[in-house]
């Protein structure tokens, strides 16, 4: 039977939402802290968990690819500072740590692959925050309103450079390139919060299945 494959980016802070009937206020889906993946660790036989990456996909697969996401984006928040302008500037110091948490936390062969894959989910995840402090940037009409109102998960350092960087040329350049590059986007992601890469994965399995299915019978007919 197939599990379905979720790939979850929402490392975000609690959302605050009014209700428009009540004047109440709830709480939407917090920050998160991985604390329910070490109880997982801790029921399982060696105190990793277990996940599939496939050698010919840069991306987790299977009933524990939700984990994998969890777990990087704490590990991702904890590690890589933001008063840098991009992830290729994020310490290489930073980023062995991370691979050795996710390498200790995950039943996975230390492999080249797999270092390359820790780090560009790794990279998607911390470009996805980046962008949420952008949004929150954005919310500001000066300066002066924008270094009053840092958000919590950065520091008043992180939050002054990206202040800076939001505001120089070379950001909004950046910027309107890639509204322009993703306007010529022929194809749609429509799927929800699973990757192409992970739906890719379970239309194969699914056939693979199938096949060994159909030939079973045949045998058993047979």
């Amino acid at each position: 039977m197939m599990t379905n494959v979720l790939i979850s980016d929402s490392t975000g802070p609690t959302d605050v939402i009014s209700h428009p009937q009540s004047g109440k206020t709830r709480k939407g889906r917090g920050k998160t802290t991985g604390l329910s993946i070490q109880k997982k660790r801790k029921c399982s036989d060696n105190g990793k968990l277990e996940v599939i990456i496939p050698p010919d996909r840069t991306i987790a697969v299977g009933p524990r690819a939700n984990d994998f996401v969890t777990e990087l984006s704490v590990k991702v928040f904890q590690h890589a500072r933001h008063d840098v302008k991009n992830w290729k500037n994020v310490s290489n110091l930073a980023k062995d740590r991370i691979i050795a948490h996710m390498l200790d936390t995950f039943q996975l062969p230390d492999t080249q692959h797999i270092r390359d894959t820790i780090l560009e989910r790794a990279n998607h995840l911390y470009r996805y925050r980046r962008k949420r402090l952008h949004d929150h940037f954005k919310k500001f009409a000066t300066e002066e309103e924008r270094l009053q109102n840092k958000p919590k998960e950065v520091n008043e350092v992180e939050w002054k450079f990206l202040v800076e960087y939001f505001n120089s040329n070379d950001f909004k350049r950046m910027s309107e390139r890639n509204k322009t590059n993703k306007a010529k986007q022929e194809l749609n992601h429509i799927c929800g919060r699973k990757s192409f890469q992970a739906i890719s994965f379970e239309k194969v399995r699914c056939i693979l299945i199938l096949v060994l299915f159909n030939y079973s019978s045949l045998n058993n007919v047979i």
